[in-house]
């Protein structure tokens, strides 16, 4: 069991453990992300702008974030520059 230890298994499964935890921790609990496309947004601005809550917009990514009247959907998409 010593040896287990001194192994490089042992250090591995550490890091991955604790890999697990930080994504389980910085992750959006009761979030939902939606995937859509840029055009899918675009027709959902227009069509019903009731729905949406609040837009986004991030010009060095080129992405643009809504987040639907729920509070609790919000949808990424990457605009063309």
């Amino acid at each position: 069991m010593n040896r287990f230890f001194r192994s490089a298994l042992f250090p591995l499964i550490v890091i991955a453990a604790l890999v697990w935890l930080a994504v389980q921790t910085l992750s959006g609990h009761g979030h939902k992300t939606q995937k859509a496309t840029y055009g899918d947004a675009v027709q959902l601005i227009e069509g019903n702008p009731n729905a949406i809550k609040q837009a986004v917009f991030s010009p060095s990514k080129h992405e643009l974030t809504l987040t639907r009247s729920d509070g609790k959907t919000k949808i990424t998409v990457h605009y063309p520059s």
